[in-house]
């Protein structure tokens, strides 16, 4: 088959890595032709198999502040003429904004099969006491049950999107790939009798809520010897 990858841009974050993980699983090993279409152009973080191209719609260009709600009809109908030009038989789409212009592209002739990518918690995500976050609420609601198939990659983000009116049918759960080390890769280190060593590797950001892991391991350094170690970058980091 011909796939075709769709996410806002390359520019780095949990779905993206998702999805240039399911681009080279899907081209290397299951030997389907992949195509990665970004919404906008940006700065390329994660490299791409060179056997997969990256295609950028040209409507990219009106994604500037509130016109990025506005433009989602116009980037549905260039992502359902691309599509049909490609000759692409199923599309797999990552985070709200893709998905929106993903689902919406069937409204413009898009005939393959479309199956949305869900990775946050969207209550959450979208908080119902902003502006913002009713608007991109009511989008998900109204445009998610187009699809053929929306993929949560957990019970809660099911749980969710349900909570938003998505017909539960239609959400199948499958958690996020992973890249599993070769054979000749270095054995992990020991850590010894060290005190245990608590990991966490995300963004920076509100979403990812560290003052509450902060806290919680408080609780635990007045019982028992531990370290804490926060790995990633971003705007809450000092």
């Amino acid at each position: 088959m011909h796939i075709g990858l769709l996410v806002n841009d390359l520019s780095g974050g949990g779905a993206e890595k998702a999805l240039v993980l399911y681009a080279s699983y899907l081209s290397a090993d299951a030997g389907h032709e992949v195509t990665v279409y970004t919404l906008e152009s940006g700065e390329q973080v994660y490299e791409l198999p060179p056997n997969v191209p990256r295609k950028v719609l040209t409507s990219g260009m009106l994604n500037r502040g509130a016109a990025r709600i506005a433009s989602l009809p116009i980037q549905a109908a260039e992502l359902a003429a691309r599509f049909r030009r490609d000759d692409v038989d199923v599309g797999f789409s990552f985070l709200q904004r893709a998905n929106a212009v993903h689902a919406l592209s069937r409204r413009f002739g898009n005939t393959a099969k479309i199956a949305l990518s869900e990775q946050n918690f969207a209550k959450d995500m979208y908080p119902a006491d902003k502006l913002s976050g009713r608007v991109m609420r009511a989008i998900i609601t109204r445009t998610y049950p187009r699809a053929d198939r929306v993929v949560a990659t957990s019970v809660g983000v099911k749980a969710g999107l349900e909570e938003l009116g998505v017909p539960g049918h239609m959400i199948q759960i499958a958690h996020n790939p992973v890249q599993v080390p070769s054979k000749g890769s270095r054995e992990p280190r020991s850590l010894g009798t060290r005190p245990p060593f608590i990991t966490t590797v995300g963004r920076l950001i509100d979403l990812k809520d560290h003052p509450t892991l902060i806290r919680a391991f408080a609780i635990v350094r007045r019982t028992r010897p531990a370290k804490l170690q926060i790995v990633g970058a971003g705007p809450n980091e000092e």
